[in-house]
């Protein structure tokens, strides 16, 4: 037959061939079930699928689930709760979303002008920012790690479990609203790869709006420029999620004893069915616009900022390229999104758990070792969540290399992981009381300096002001000089008095910028 003997036991007394738990057979056909094997308890050669799987399983890897069942990713469970409130929910939490995005496209010190308050809420929003998305990338890494073939002790897996299922949109229970779950499968991809279309849709008309209606000074109305520097920030703090749902849908694979090969998100669609190539169709654009677009504009933009560093408007405009970077080292940007793009590799270059996770301590190391020796970084509390997720994660991973193959060190392996996601809850309190500090001394003339533990400055801001770089710095200056040429023009001609506009707040001079020395 084309079963493999190794997927097989013989029963007692050699009377029947019986299938290993974690294997199942369609006809004389033996197929391997993912992650746990869950879906399959194991059952005589010839039983029927209702005994070969798991309760609501069938199909291929006992995995396309029957009516009113899922599959979370390990096997199929019963669908719970209201369907119409879940979908509900999730169209409520998706406009909720949209409109806090739109929100914050305004520019609340008045569009264009570039003064010490402008300062104050830009490295306010920057630093709480930078450091939630490095708290992104390490769920993001979590939930792929959800996708391997490595072996997790309990509670590790069931963390990892429940993060995956999250960016996956599982709680909403999609499967469940619909019969067939090919045409499900099909659907549910395209679905993954459109959703970056709707922040996307929402800054485009913010883009727009601000293009047409607002005016210098204007408090309420979306700034351009703000708007596309969003699109650049949800792109580069969710590209590992975004180029995942592109590249692993349809290329991340399970090979079966048999030689045949099935998708890893969908272990009933074995690679010659045609949904596979619908969907890899899918994926495949979705990869161009997303991937290969993504990377081609920010090494584009990178490209032309040398010739476009006084010009205030792009400078807004790529903000999250230059906002937290050294001067001369805004192609880390570009580092990060590669790195996140060659993490999500993980799962479709290699099949084995071992050297998924090989892998993926081979580029966070090498990254860690990157960050360590350039120093990219101006603040030290973007820098400290960044060590934090990028090496407590290569560490994590390595220490689970040796529980794949002999299970051992189950404790120290949960330790890690908890260790690592306490550390960065340290470090997003830390930010949380900077912040509130800042925002207490935003009127003080008193430099604001918070001490952690040996007495490390973890930040230090002037005015409630931590620097972010040079760019920001010169902003501000020109906009001063812009103002004071303003000023003396309209003295010239009788306007102004004493040199101070009716009605305009005074602008600090050139003197009174913020300094990038770190007071």
């Amino acid at each position: 037959t084309a079963t493999n003997p190794l997927a097989m036991v013989e029963g007692p007394r050699h009377m029947k061939p019986r299938l290993l738990p974690g294997t199942m057979a369609v006809g004389t056909v033996a197929y391997a079930c993912v992650a746990a094997g869950l879906a399959c308890p194991g059952a005589a050669m010839d039983a029927p699928m209702a005994e070969m799987c798991a309760p609501g399983g069938s199909g291929v890897a006992c995995a396309e689930c029957l009516a009113n069942w899922r599959f979370d990713g390990h096997q199929c469970v019963p669908c719970t709760g209201d369907r119409t409130l879940a979908l509900v929910l999730f169209v409520v939490g998706i406009v909720v979303a949209c409109v806090f995005l739109a929100s914050i496209t305004r520019q609340a010190h008045g569009y264009g002008n570039f003064n010490r308050a402008w300062l104050r809420t830009e490295n306010t929003s920057t630093l709480m920012s930078a450091v939630g998305a490095s708290c992104m990338l390490v769920l993001q890494i979590m939930a792929l790690l959800d996708m391997t073939k490595a072996l997790w002790p309990l509670d590790v897996g069931g963390t990892l479990k429940s993060t995956g299922e999250v960016f996956s949109l599982k709680p909403m229970q999609i499967e469940c609203t619909m019969e067939n779950p090919r045409s499900m499968a099909v659907q549910r991809t395209l679905l993954m790869n459109l959703m970056p279309l709707i922040p996307l849709s929402v800054l485009a008309g913010c883009y727009v709006v601000g293009k047409i209606w607002t005016k210098e000074g204007s408090k309420y109305l979306p700034s351009p420029e703000k708007a596309v520097s969003l699109i650049f920030g949800v792109f580069s703090t969710f590209f590992l999620t975004i180029s995942s749902s592109a590249i692993n849908t349809g290329f991340a694979l399970i090979r079966h004893p048999s030689g045949e090969a099935s998708l890893k998100f969908f272990p009933f669609l074995l690679t010659t069915d045609s949904e596979v190539l619908h969907i890899r169709i899918i994926g495949v654009i979705g990869g161009l616009v997303w991937c290969v677009g993504g990377l081609a504009l920010v090494t584009y933009v990178l490209r032309v900022l040398p010739s476009r560093v006084h010009d205030h408007k792009f400078l807004m405009m790529v903000w999250p390229i230059i906002r937290v970077w050294v001067p001369d080292k805004p192609w880390w940007f570009l580092v990060g999104v590669i790195r996140a793009f060659l993490l999500c590799l993980s799962t479709s270059l290699f099949e084995d758990g071992q050297w998924q996770l090989v892998y993926l301590v081979i580029i966070l190391g090498f990254f860690s070792l990157a960050l360590f020796a350039i120093k990219p970084y101006t603040d030290s509390l973007p820098a400290c969540a960044e060590i934090v997720g990028s090496v407590g994660m290569s560490v994590f991973l390595v220490a689970a290399l040796p529980y794949q193959n002999a299970a051992s060190g189950e404790t120290f392996v949960i330790v890690l992981l908890w260790l690592v996601l306490a550390t960065l809850g340290l470090v997003v309190m830390v930010t949380a009381y900077v912040c509130l500090q800042m925002w207490r001394h935003r009127d003080d003339e008193q430099t604001y300096t918070f001490r952690g533990v040996a007495g490390l400055v973890w930040t230090t801001a002037t005015k409630g002001l931590p620097t972010t770089g040079r760019h920001s710095d010169l902003m501000v200056q020109r906009h001063s000089a812009r103002l004071s040429g303003r000023t003396s023009t309209s003295s010239n001609e009788g306007h102004v008095v004493s040199g101070v506009q009716d009605g305009a707040p005074s602008q600090p001079s050139v003197a009174e910028a913020p300094r990038d020395d770190g007071t």
